[in-house]
Order: C-alpha cells, then sequence, then structure tokens
C-alpha cells in the first residue's frame, strides 16, 4: 500500500507542476500580448513621424547672441539621415556663426518609457549635450529643456520644428531667462530640400 500511495503523490505532484506550468505559459503569453497591444497603440510617437526631417538641406539662418543683440544671417547645409537600424535620426549641420565654422549634431529618438520625442543637441561652440523632449501635434514638434546652471539659476529652452511642406521645413529656438513669462527668439532656421 505505501508504494501504491507514494505513486499517488508523485503523479498528483506531476499533475500539479503540469498544471503549473500551463498557467506559466499562459500568463507569459497574454503578458507578451498586453505588451504587442500597447506596442501598436497609433498614438505612440514613432520615428517614422519624424521622417519630414530626412534629407538633404539648404539652409537659411538668422540667429543672434543675446536678447538685445544684433541677428546674423547667413546659409547653411544640413544632412539628416536614419541611424543604428533606423531607431533615430541624426543630423550634421555645416554653417557659419560670426565668419566662424560652426558645426551641429542632433539626434532624434523616442523614449519609449514616456513615449516622448527626444532631441539631443550639441554645437561646436560649446560642446554641452543638450537633450530635449517634446511631442508632435499637427504640423509642429515642439521640444522644451529647463537647463540648470551650476548657481541654480534655471533658463527654459524650446525648439519648434514646423513642417511646410515635403521639401520644407522650419526651426524657432527660444528661451525664458529665470522669473520671465515670455519667450525670447534666438534663432530661426528655413530647410529648403536640395533636388
Amino acid at each position: 500500500m505505501s508504494g501504491g500511495s507514494c505513486n499517488h503523490q508523485q503523479l498528483t505532484l506531476t499533475n500539479a507542476m503540469n498544471i503549473m506550468k500551463k498557467e506559466m505559459i499562459l500568463s507569459i503569453l497574454f503578458c507578451l500580448t498586453l505588451g504587442h497591444t500597447f506596442a501598436q497603440d497609433p498614438h505612440s510617437a514613432k520615428i517614422s513621424d519624424l521622417n519630414f526631417l530626412v534629407g538633404n538641406w539648404s539652409v537659411e539662418v538668422e540667429s543672434r547672441l543675446s536678447m538685445q543683440g544684433p541677428w546674423e544671417q547667413s546659409k547653411a547645409y544640413s544632412v539628416i539621415q536614419p541611424v543604428l537600424k533606423s531607431t533615430l535620426l541624426e543630423e550634421e549641420f555645416t554653417g557659419t556663426r560670426q565668419d566662424r565654422p560652426f558645426l551641429i549634431k542632433t539626434l532624434f529618438g523616442i523614449n519609449n518609457i514616456n513615449n516622448k520625442y527626444q532631441r539631443m543637441f550639441s554645437d561646436s561652440e560649446h560642446g554641452v549635450l543638450v537633450v530635449f523632449e517634446g511631442a508632435h501635434e499637427k504640423e509642429t514638434v515642439d521640444f522644451y529643456k529647463d537647463l540648470q546652471f551650476t548657481d541654480g539659476t534655471i533658463v527654459k529652452l524650446r525648439v519648434v520644428y514646423t513642417i511646410v511642406s515635403g521639401d520644407e521645413f522650419t526651426i524657432e529656438s527660444m528661451r525664458m531667462a529665470q522669473g520671465m513669462t515670455a519667450w525670447d527668439t534666438t534663432g530661426r532656421m528655413r530647410y529648403l530640400r536640395v533636388k
């Protein structure tokens, strides 16, 4: 009798383990399906939403270094292309500022954690990496960044990309000093596709 009881316990344990395995597999499949559902959300930010940026561009630039400073006009050239298996867009910008070479590197991506567009920017005058986050609304992509200095002062930065047509978009760069309530425009760029 003890042998039969032992076999019965072993059979019961095996059945319980099989049931647990099936439940675990079903749970994993449910999670994968749920994750796939979220990934397919039509309102999710997608790097392909920024494909209007891709191309070779002639750029008309207006910029100033300070709020009351004079506006400088110049011409530049930009190449924006997909990189890292098209998970990012990368811009190589070549122009001038104050009659000196002025280079910009910009990367665009998606923050999958909070579903926001990302823009990482640096230029040859400063070298600092500035990471913005933003959203796509109709014909614009609006990026924001709070930049904190070592003395604790915070300057708000804003960059707005506006789609004009399939062959043109504009960028407006702004800042707002701490304690201010209005944006100060520091740069405007008009990108025209090179054909």
